[in-house]
């Protein structure tokens, strides 16, 4: 089950686990006779199954992805998931039931890291990628440890007055085993393994040391920096006490500091997670929802959020202007936004027939190609430079 977690930190404990009940018992219909399921750990289960052929397993899976999509109702709540689903055959990928099960969860992680809600079956090759994924985890640690990354910069531009307002800072990965890893490939497995805990921390306090360094530059005294959380930043750690020891030790502006959230993590944020960023709003951080649109956010939840600023996914650019729906949704968003009083960041922005479109509404900032791609820290002060 993907996120599971996510789903006993937004819920209560008992809640999470009538949904494990009523899952097993979707799987166990979905199966039928000549199978069986078994619970390996918290979220992770094992079906044996006899099949005719290849096929037919195949369509079986299929149509338990779909199925097991659909909605459980839990305590008078609507609650959906996703699965993500690997799969092996016996004898072509073992005699034994424990090379089978580790085949079939090979399969799985590949499912899991090309964006998770699928199935797939093993393939010999995927031994291979399994190994390295190992070895990209021990590279990880060690870069971790070392504090061997780098933060790139993103300009952002207020259309209203042409003014650069702010940056947002993009991690990246340098690693002398793999080369560039881009983060696509990497966050993925920081977060499965938690290690974006002590690697979000680094990104935290290198925001806040950057900052620090900016206050005597009449170039960029006044930008805001921007840096994403994680879902497991929120649930895992002791995120206020980590921004607050930052913003104390490089002596800044907290109101210069943003803080990006995925749209799915915030509309699933339990009281307390509310809470919490009801705080981190209080000590003047300010609070974006990103991604925002590709989510199914509930207005009247999106009220109750501590939310300064919706940041419009790229999604919503990228066919604009000569998709005419993708512009009457874009434009109602802005008019969400404008109605809420929330500031509204759009992404993509890689044309300047896309610019244009944007011109014609009032308050956006823009962030994309068009402008500037991010860049190192040597780089980005440059550009300023010249762009002023």
């Amino acid at each position: 089950i993907d996120g599971f977690k996510n789903i006993n930190d937004s819920f209560e404990h008992s809640v999470g686990d009538k949904l494990l009940i009523a899952f097993v018992k979707r799987v166990q219909y979905l199966l039928g006779y000549r199978s069986s399921i078994g619970r390996l750990s918290a979220d992770q289960f094992v079906v044996f199954k006899k099949v005719d052929s290849f096929e037919s397993s195949g369509h079986k899976i299929k149509t338990m992805l779909d199925e097991l999509q659909k909605p459980f109702e839990i305590e008078d709540k609507q609650i959906s998931i996703t699965v993500s689903i690997g799969a092996s055959l016996a004898p072509t990928d073992g005699r034994s039931g424990a090379l089978l099960i580790k085949n079939a969860d090979t399969a799985r992680h590949k499912v899991k890291q090309e964006g998770r809600s699928g199935y797939t079956f093993f393939k010999d090759e995927m031994t291979r990628l399994s190994y390295e994924r190992v070895l990209m985890i021990n590279a990880l640690r060690e870069a971790i440890e070392k504090e061997d990354f780098t933060l790139f910069y993103q300009p952002l531009q207020e259309l209203n007055s042409g003014k650069i307002v702010g940056v947002e800072g993009l991690l990246r990965w340098e690693s002398e085993a793999f080369g560039s890893v881009a983060p696509a490939k990497f966050i993925p497995l920081v977060e499965e393994t938690k290690l974006i805990v002590p690697l979000g921390a680094w990104v935290i306090n290198e925001a806040c040391r950057q900052l620090a360094l900016w206050k005597e530059n009449p170039l960029t005294k006044t930008l805001t920096l921007a840096i994403n959380i994680s879902g497991v930043q929120l649930y895992h750690c002791d995120l206020f006490k980590i921004l607050q020891h930052a913003v104390h030790t490089f002596k800044i502006d907290p109101h210069l500091l943003k803080l990006e959230i995925t749209e799915s993590t915030m509309m699933n944020a339990s009281n307390e997670t509310v809470g919490l960023l009801q705080k981190i709003k209080n000590m003047g951080i300010a609070l974006s929802i990103d991604d925002f649109g590709t989510g199914y956010s509930s207005l009247a939840r999106l009220k109750k959020l501590p939310v300064d600023v919706l940041k419009v996914d790229r999604s919503f650019t990228v066919d604009i202007p000569q998709d005419q729906d993708a512009c009457m949704l874009a434009k109602s968003i802005l008019s969400i936004a404008k109605q809420m009083r929330l500031g509204v960041i759009v992404e993509g922005v890689e044309t300047k027939e896309q610019r244009a479109f944007y011109e014609k509404e009032k308050g956006c900032v823009l962030q994309g190609y068009f402008l500037a791609k991010p860049m190192p820290i040597e780089a980005l002060e440059e550009w300023l430079k010249n762009h002023v």
